[in-house]
């Protein structure tokens, strides 16, 4: 049985002057209020997970605009993918830029009312709600906010390609700015995925699989990915390992229990069965999570 690493070597890698003057003029082209008006934009756009085509055809536009080799991944009529690529001169690495675009919620008050409570709060509602600098809305930190960082990067990357090149100032229209700019060695592709939410299809949903990764499972099996990759999650640092998601149902069989015959036919509860599974389950999770906890990551598991 091999052992469990316990440590990792990394070597240091600071970017080289000419590096580090991509990313410096590439930030001082990211723009607050753009960034801030994609994402109202997306806020109020419902993207419950299998219903993610209307999302994926904006985004679609909105790389194709900023000077991307955009298109929408159709997987079903009402379900999608949203693709982008800034193409490099193929010397270079291919980088995959990923993000679910499904929310965990619908945004509608006659899905999520009453389990999120008596009325949708602000941050399920799909309308947004701008102050102090912040924007409060369906999915607006998790997964859209990640969608639009990853949208703005290549945007002002792509602004600043003239200047990268020796140009002289970059156009400020994005397109022209992709034409004149530097060619870079390596490809970008950002890639929003539907189906992100660990969420079963709804009950008036026939189709057998909506969630579970499947927008990121469709994108493998036609051809997207990359060498690197960078899978932007919730959180403010930069991680190399996470655990990944296993679901397993236990079945618990006993005699179906009816009280009024209760004194004369076998008795073999299987609710009352399962909660003894439940309460040691309980229980080992803690040890499991404590014996594997390992550099980055600590697993967990929860009886659902």
């Amino acid at each position: 049985m091999t052992e469990a690493v316990t440590e990792v070597e990394t070597i240091a890698a600071p970017l080289s002057p000419a590096q580090s003057e991509i990313v410096a003029a590439a930030s001082a082209h990211l723009d607050e209020a753009w960034m801030r008006d994609l994402l109202v934009r997306l806020v109020e756009i419902p993207s419950p997970w299998g219903e993610e085509r209307a999302i994926a055809e904006t985004l679609a536009a909105t790389m194709a605009e900023i000077g991307l080799d955009a298109r929408v991944q159709t997987i079903d009529e009402r379900s999608a993918n949203a693709l982008g690529t800034l193409k490099g001169s193929g010397e270079g690495a291919n980088l995959l830029i990923f993000a679910p675009l499904d929310s965990p919620f619908t945004g509608r008050a006659a899905d999520d009312v009453p389990w999120v409570g008596d009325t949708l709060p602000d941050h399920m509602k799909a309308e947004a709600i701008v102050e102090d600098g912040s924007v409060v809305g369906l999915s607006a930190d998790n997964p859209k906010a990640h969608i639009v960082s990853s949208i703005a990067a290549m945007k002002a990357l792509i602004e600043a390609g003239a200047e990268i090149s020796g140009l002289g100032e970059a156009p400020l229209d994005p397109l022209e700015a992709a034409e004149a700019g530097a060619e870079f060695s390596g490809s970008v592709t950002l890639a929003f995925g539907a189906g992100g939410a660990p969420a079963n299809p709804r009950p008036d949903d026939d189709r057998p699989q909506t969630g579970h990764g499947r927008g990121c499972e469709f994108m493998l099996a036609n051809g997207v990915g990359g060498d690197f990759a960078i899978v932007t999650k919730p959180g403010y640092a930069v991680a190399w390992e996470e655990v990944g998601v296993c679901w397993f149902r236990v079945r618990v069989r006993g005699v179906q229990t009816y009280v009024g015959r209760k004194h004369f036919l076998a008795y073999r509860n299987p609710i009352a069965e399962a909660t003894k599974i439940i309460t040691a389950l309980e229980a080992w999770f803690d040890d499991y999570a404590a014996r594997h906890t390992d550099g980055l990551v600590a697993p967990q598991g929860a009886v659902g």
